[in-house]
């Protein structure tokens, strides 16, 4: 189905979405992390709930190594069974 498409000057390269998520990879864990401390933090100034501040940096945290794992997962099926 692809065998075309990953020939160079055909068109457009197979699956685009994980060629870019795999160029980013070393920015979307952190990011993720920060994004999720964040969130928690504006949750608990919103809501005046100060118990909320160390919940967001453990979700924080959470974040990070979930993103972390789940860029690897995608870059090993990229790896093994993404066309070259």
């Amino acid at each position: 189905m692809y065998e075309d498409a990953s020939q160079p000057g055909d068109g457009p390269a197979p699956y685009p979405v994980i060629r870019a998520l795999l160029a980013r990879k070393r920015r979307i864990p952190p990011a993720g992390g920060i994004a999720a401390v964040l969130l928690g933090c504006w949750l608990g100034w919103r809501t005046g709930f100060a118990e909320l501040y160390p919940i967001a940096v453990l979700l924080g945290a959470a974040a990070y190594f979930a993103l972390k794992v789940a860029v690897e997962v995608v870059e090993l099926v990229a790896d093994t069974l993404m066309p070259r």
